[in-house]
């Protein structure tokens, strides 16, 4: 399904242009803040076409200038190992059945892990479409000890660099501003090397003319990691997290299930008492509300699922306990991020299964699925 966007050129009013911009970056880099940032959180949402990848496009305005912002899949490099990292790839190409390349790009690069994020912008460069660079995380920088001159940093890319913290808001007008302006954005005069020898060396010879000194590392994480990476204490965090995780799931959701199976039985009985017709008796009582009952009493405890996982992801738990349980996963051919699907199925098989979309191989998505 296609989410409207339009190809460059005149559209609407007289004066008024459009452009199609795509917004690029490494997963929890802070792309999709700068996203909602930009749009207003007006986007909108469908799947690429032939594909069950969600696509999300938002337009901001500036002046006469309308433009199509596209918030691409996550991905580290353009060297892609999962469907949603082949879509960005193959967007940036051009190859990309019913959707057009994009007129120019916006490249996250967090401030935090500047050295990891320059590698992917290295490559984004090289596919010769006019970009500009956000830097985000630039007040965790800060925090942190760190240091970033964004003026240098441009200079050494040879392309715009803006600074944006998205969810404060802090850059975005000017990023809009930017945006206006987006068919004067500077090639780089020397393309950044493709052999992963010579990028290594260009990332550090970027980061020494951009004064970068990384942030300082948090000790609270540090003594946090110690003990829940652990192999022992580690392990034995992760059994008391799960056991109370599904105790929590099975005896919370409980009671609400009985309740919600009550009501329903509750209606089935006020349908065989009012409705004399004994088979539009058994057409409502036991198939319209029998099996809206049925579908209903499993709802407390997928929300409670939810909010639980929801909640390990937001203390970043979840990740941790991806890593911990790599080696343990592999042993059936799979790998640690295929965990938090199979714990997404035990409340239901739905969710379990689409997680899987994000496992870099049909083999490993199906065995997860199957599982």
């Amino acid at each position: 399904m296609s989410t409207g966007c339009h190809d460059s050129g005149s559209v609407g009013a007289p004066g008024v242009t459009a452009s199609r911009i795509a917004l690029v970056g490494a997963p929890n880099s802070g792309k999709t803040s700068v996203f909602n940032a930009l749009t207003g959180l007006r986007a909108k949402t469908g799947n690429y076409p032939g594909v069950t990848v969600s696509r999300f496009a938002g337009t901001v305005h500036t002046g006469r200038h309308r433009h199509t912002v596209e918030d691409l899949p996550g991905t580290y490099s353009l060297e892609p190992v999962s469907p949603d990292e082949r879509i960005t790839v193959d967007m940036l190409d051009g190859r990309l059945p019913g959707a057009d390349r994009p007129d120019a790009l916006l490249i996250t690069a967090d401030a935090t892990t500047l050295r990891r994020s320059l590698g992917f912008v290295a490559q984004v460069l090289n596919r010769g479409l006019p970009a500009c660079v956000v830097v985000t995380f630039t007040d965790e920088l800060a925090r942190r000890q760190g240091r970033l001159d964004t003026g240098a940093l441009a200079r050494a890319l040879g392309v715009p660099v803006l600074p944006v913290v998205g969810h404060r808001g802090q850059g975005v007008a000017d990023l809009r501003e930017r945006l206006a302006d987006w068919r004067s954005w500077p090639l780089p005069a020397v393309a950044p090397p493709t052999d992963l020898g010579e990028r290594d060396a260009w990332v550090e010879s970027v980061l020494d003319h951009a004064g970068y000194r990384p942030p300082s590392r948090h000790r609270a994480t540090q003594r946090v990691d110690a003990v829940l990476l652990h192999p022992l204490w580690g392990t034995a965090v992760f059994i008391a997290v799960m056991v109370l995780f599904f105790q929590t799931v099975f005896t919370l959701a409980a009671p609400l299930q009985g309740a919600v199976e009550e009501v329903f039985a509750r209606l089935s009985g006020l349908v065989d008492d009012h409705v004399g017709n004994r088979w539009l008796s058994g057409l409502l009582g036991d198939a319209l509300i029998g099996g809206v009952g049925g579908v209903l009493v499993f709802v407390p405890q997928i929300v409670l699922l939810f909010l639980l996982l929801a909640l390990l992801e937001g203390v970043g738990y979840m990740a941790r306990a991806a890593f911990l349980m790599d080696r343990v996963m592999a042993r059936a051919g799979l790998e640690g991020r295929a965990f938090v699907a199979l714990l997404s199925a035990f409340a239901c098989a739905v969710p379990g299964i689409m997680a899987t979309r994000t496992l870099p191989s049909a083999q490993r998505r199906f065995l997860s699925g199957f599982l």
